[in-house]
């Protein structure tokens, strides 16, 4: 039994934690900088547009550019500061709005990503597996067409046991997106659910198929009247 399959049968078995919620203090949107990325575009922008204005209503008022510059400096700086702290108050509220059934929800939505994810696998893999025994299949019909000394049927099942091996690729991504989205799911969670297999320990392997099939092959490549029907 292959370990995805074994991983199946105790499917019930795996949960994702349920995380503890720590309220975020108010006070914390009161952490502000004039150096945050996008009140120094503010700032900049806003004091660009002010020396602009103030140089062109009364430059000699401010009694030269510097002046100017720091005139026009302190709204930009205070408008970015309100916005920054308008973004993180609105950003504490929004996490303190959690309630403890939407981590629930949240923990079980995660919970079935993943089971639905590894059921996925066992599916691809069974489906793996049925696409290499029928390519196996292809190329020992070719070697008994090989003994019959049918040229065109055995080309035919050469040629069919390669398409399958082409389907085999495919069914290989499809491998790779379950694990992708298995993993994906449980990156950021504390959870039981065991490792991905990997494809050394529990994905169908193409060896006895390719090996079939190459074996198929050197038959009618080492075979004149075989050879030349190929070409």
């Amino acid at each position: 039994m292959s370990k995805l399959v074994t991983l199946l049968t105790n499917i019930d078995s795996f949960t994702v934690d349920v995380p503890t919620f720590k309220p975020r203090d108010p006070s914390e949107a009161s952490d502000l900088s004039i150096y945050d990325g996008e009140n120094l575009a503010i700032v900049l922008w806003l004091t660009v547009g002010l020396w602009v204005l103030l140089q062109i209503v009364d430059l000699v008022l401010l009694d030269g550019n510097a002046i100017g510059w720091f005139v026009a400096l302190l709204p930009g700086a205070a408008i970015g500061i309100i916005s920054q702290y308008a973004r993180k108050r609105a950003e504490i509220d929004e996490y303190n709005r959690i309630t403890p059934d939407s981590l629930k929800n949240g923990a079980a939505g995660t919970s079935r990503g993943a089971k639905s994810a590894m059921k996925r696998a066992v599916a691809v893999n069974n489906k793996m597996q049925r696409t290499l025994s029928a390519s196996e299949a292809h190329s020992t019909h070719a070697k008994q067409f090989y003994k019959q000394n049918n040229f065109g049927r055995f080309w035919d099942e050469i040629e069919n046991s390669v398409k399958t091996l082409g389907e085999y690729a495919k069914n290989l991504d499809e491998m790779k997106k379950a694990r992708s989205d298995y993993e994906t799911e449980l990156r950021t969670r504390q959870h039981n659910f065991p490792a991905f297999p990997s494809e050394r320990d529990a994905w169908a392997k193409p060896d006895s198929a390719l090996r079939e099939l190459n074996e198929a092959k050197h038959l009618g490549e080492t075979n004149y009247q075989f050879a030349a029907i190929w070409e």
